[in-house]
């Protein structure tokens, strides 16, 4: 097949796309069928497949053969059609020219004879395509929690469940997005349970064979969000999520027969969607950084708006009536400049403070979250909530909670209410020292002497005196008070055996890993409602280290650790019915916007959506002679945002700049991809000299003032302007004159991709300092992407700082 195409003699396999269909049709895997074997034995495709497995195969397989045809019949779609389409066009056979192919002047009778054979295998074709009943677009919804215990268990379903992804996303490419997973495929999706705690199988060293498995599975961007998610991402047990909506019950949340419209941010595989209520009428919007997460939530439940993004990147056109989630646990900054507020804070903080700002008015925020939100000695982020929220309450859940996923973590369930209602409003926003009993005992000397020996190492008197602070803060009495006349009894002093090897202990442990106690603070909540603390309050170390003297000396912090005598289904339920009752009053939504939306109700939305199919958001586009920036395509419609370009000579300026911005994408996704031939790069840079030099002619260099305000307002304009290097704007002798210099006309060099190939699809991308990091953003986003530099490069706080000393970017725009 592939030789035939190369040969074109694309007609001598009328019937393939029938094949492939028939292949899908059958639920049969591309890579085991016939089809698939056909395909293998081309060299080229073989080499492919050996190499990155399914990490582009099947889905590859027809992209090989689409850009095979590409290569033969550049200008036309006719052919392309005839090859993908079901119901194809006659291609003339006379309107392809010798140049429009690359072909040598002997080939052209070869390529007539085969138009003809091609019309005829069209026909045939369209007689024997077979009829694909699509599967339901149905949401998932388990009839049990999907629980996987164990590390390797979890890991196998996990690739199980990739398997079938890439499987599914290779159907629904050809299907053109048309294709919908089946219950049993979305049972199998459902297993798997995302990275958090399974660290070690990303690391060569420990776990060779599962390592080189993955590398051959995910793409590189793929493995990176995975190992990158396995530190802090943990999927939330559905005890916890049901909760939680018994909680949005207990709040009001129901009282009404609204539709109401739910954002979850880091929504992983969506359990929230699977476990809510069957008879609310919810709309779900989320987000999920994590690619091969998002794609699973996006067939489990395709009847949801599921983006593959950061919260921080989200544009947010509405308002909602309620945010749920679990944030990632990591402690690592966010940079938003959208949220000037929110900016440089941790990851749970940013979360919870962006939830506060797209809730409606009395909507409800409510997230399961790491511990340090409420115990952190800094009250920073809890005071900005206090400013525009009211805080309704929270429950601590024991570490034990995520053990499944491979974790022991502490979390708290915390709810909002946006607005601050003063009356409902529960003190947060302090968290005092939890071993103020025992600070408050000692003085400095014996506490810091307490902090850094073991117990043995103190004298008797010493150890007395800080027995006693210990059994304060625990609740210990002595069973014999010791009397000052008596020598004293080193043995228990006075204390029940059991209590007084808790009070040993605790002293061991303090003095053995320099725990500074000071440090270890509770959140005034908690310390007024001791209930709500399900489980048992103890200091215990985490994964987080440091190097002191060459010793990696742990952090300790307060965690709660499972009560076996706790009921925690029961304590949940009594912890909720705390709650303020019925706080939450419906509003209708709000949109955030001046664009205009085109409602999926409106007789042209699907005119318009035909216009932004192949666009992304922030792309120009030119609708009703008026040209817009496409801001959203969603649920609620498609988002166009005005332009201030109105002139002629702005409308014939930028029908140009696109025909360069086309030929540049062209070129440099056939360099990324490593099935070019040399030739098709050729073609490919000749169009861009071509369509460039025209520009050029016509309107001037693009740089040039008239040109650049335009261009820039596009997507890509920043990556198009690049396209010249050296430019030198316009001196007119009037301005020469007066600065006493030259005139000149203004000039610029083309850059290196119009002369030779500039990206290989095999470099890694490597990035020494912020300027690089800067360019590379640019070049590969278009623009400042804060995202991308903190994924690519060092500290992104860092690099921000030496941007800004650079003076490569400004804190204020304009510069």
């Amino acid at each position: 097949m592939l030789n035939a195409i190369r040969n074109n003699t694309i007609a001598s396999e009328p019937d393939f796309r029938s094949r492939l269909l028939e292949a899908i049709y059958h639920n049969e895997p591309l890579k085991d069928s016939v089809v698939g074997a056909q395909l293998l034995k081309d060299p080229t495709t073989k080499i492919f497949y050996d190499k990155f497995q399914l990490k582009i195969s099947p889905k590859k397989v027809l992209e090989i053969l689409e850009n095979r045809i590409q290569k033969s019949i550049e200008t036309t779609n006719e052919a392309l059609n005839a090859f993908n389409a079901l119901n194809s066009q006659a291609i003339d056979g006379n309107a392809i020219s010798n140049n429009d192919v690359g072909l040598n002047p002997t080939q052209e009778s070869e390529i007539t004879n085969n138009s003809v054979e091609l019309n005829n295998a069209q026909e045939q074709t369209a007689q024997s395509t077979l009829a694909i009943p699509l599967n339901p677009k149905m949401d998932f919804k388990p009839s049990e929690e999907v629980l996987i215990k164990g590390a390797k268990t979890r890991y196998k379903a996990n690739i199980e469940a990739i398997r079938l992804l890439k499987e599914l996303q290779a159907k629904q490419e050809i299907l053109k997005g048309d294709y919908y997973a089946t219950l049993k495929e979305q049972e199998i999706l459902a297993q798997f349970s995302g990275w958090g705690g399974l660290e070690s199988y990303f690391k060569k060293d420990q776990r060779p064979k599962e390592f080189e498995e993955l590398k051959a599975l995910l793409t590189k961007d793929e493995f990176r969000r995975a190992y990158l998610s396995a530190r802090d991402a943990y999927y939330t047990p559905k005890l916890v999520i049901d909760s939680i909506y018994q909680a949005l019950d207990r709040l009001g949340f129901n009282n009404d027969n609204h539709p109401k419209e739910i954002f979850e941010p880091s929504l992983g595989t969506g359990k929230f969607i699977a476990h809510a209520p069957s008879d609310k009428n919810y709309r779900f919007v989320g987000t999920e950084l994590d690619p091969t997460s998002a794609s699973i939530s996006q067939f489990l439940y395709p009847n949801q708006v599921i983006q593959n993004t950061a919260l921080e990147n989200h544009p947010f056109h509405q308002d909602y009536d309620a945010f749920v989630g679990n944030p990632p646990y990591g402690n690592h900054k966010i940079y938003s400049s959208n949220d000037a507020e929110l900016s440089n804070e941790s990851v749970h903080n940013y979360f919870l403070g962006k939830a506060i700002k797209e809730l409606k008015n009395d909507g409800i925020g409510a997230f399961v979250v790491s511990s340090w939100f409420m115990d952190a000695k800094n009250p920073k982020m809890r005071e900005h909530i206090a400013k525009n929220a009211t805080f309704l309450g929270a429950i601590r859940l024991p570490n034990s909670v995520f053990k499944a996923t491979g974790a022991e973590v502490t979390s708290d369930i915390v709810f909002f209410k946006k607005g601050v209602d003063g009356a409902t409003n529960q003190s947060f926003t302090k968290a005092m020292p939890y071993y103020d009993k025992i600070l408050n005992s000692l003085d400095d000397e014996t506490l810091f002497a307490l902090q850094n020996n073991r117990f043995d190492s103190f004298i008797p008197s010493d150890q007395l005196k800080i027995v006693i602070a210990i059994a304060n803060h625990f609740g210990f009495k002595q069973e014999k008070l010791q009397r000052w006349y008596e020598k004293i009894d080193t043995t228990n002093f006075g204390y029940s055996e059991q209590d007084y090897k808790i009070i040993k202990d605790f002293m061991d442990k303090v003095g053995e890993n320099n725990i500074n106690l000071n440090e270890q603070t509770l959140n005034e909540y908690f310390t007024n409602h001791p209930k709500n603390i399900l489980g048992r309050l103890s200091l215990e170390k985490t994964r987080y280290s440091s190097e002191i003297n060459g010793e990696q000396i742990y952090k300790y912090e307060l965690q709660a650790l499972e009560d076996e005598s706790l009921d925690l289904s029961q304590a949940l339920k009594q912890a909720i019915e705390k709650l303020p009752k019925d706080v939450y009053q419906y509003h209708k939504t709000t949109l955030k916007t001046d664009a205009l939306i085109i409602d999926p109700s409106n007789e042209r939305y699907q005119e318009v959506q035909k216009l932004i199919k192949n666009l992304k958001r922030g792309e120009l586009v030119k609708w009703d002679n008026l040209y817009y920036k496409l801001e959203q395509d969603n649920e609620i419609g498609i988002f166009l945002r005005p332009t201030k370009i109105n002139s002629k000579a702005q409308d014939s300026r930028l029908k140009a700049y696109f025909k360069i911005k086309d030929a540049l994408n062209g070129l440099t996704s056939a360099e990324l991809n490593p099935l070019s031939s040399d030739l098709e790069l050729e073609n490919k840079r000749a169009k861009l000299n071509l369509v460039y030099d025209g520009f050029v002619k016509k309107f001037g260099y693009l740089n040039e003032n008239k040109n650049r305000k335009d261009i820039k307002q596009d997507l890509y304009g920043a990556k198009v302007l690049g396209l010249e290097k050296d430019f030198e704007k316009e001196i007119t002798p009037r301005s020469a004159k007066m600065q006493n210099i030259e005139p000149r006309q203004a000039q610029a060099k083309k850059a290196q991709i119009f002369f030779e190939r500039t990206l290989n699809p095999k470099k890694e991308l490597i990035i020494t300092n912020a300027k690089e990091a800067l360019i590379a953003s640019i070049n590969q986003k278009g623009g400042l992407d804060l995202h991308f530099i903190r994924d690519h490069f060092k500290s992104l706080e860092t690099t921000i700082k030496e941007l800004l000393e650079q003076k490569l970017i400004c804190e204020t725009t304009p510069c």
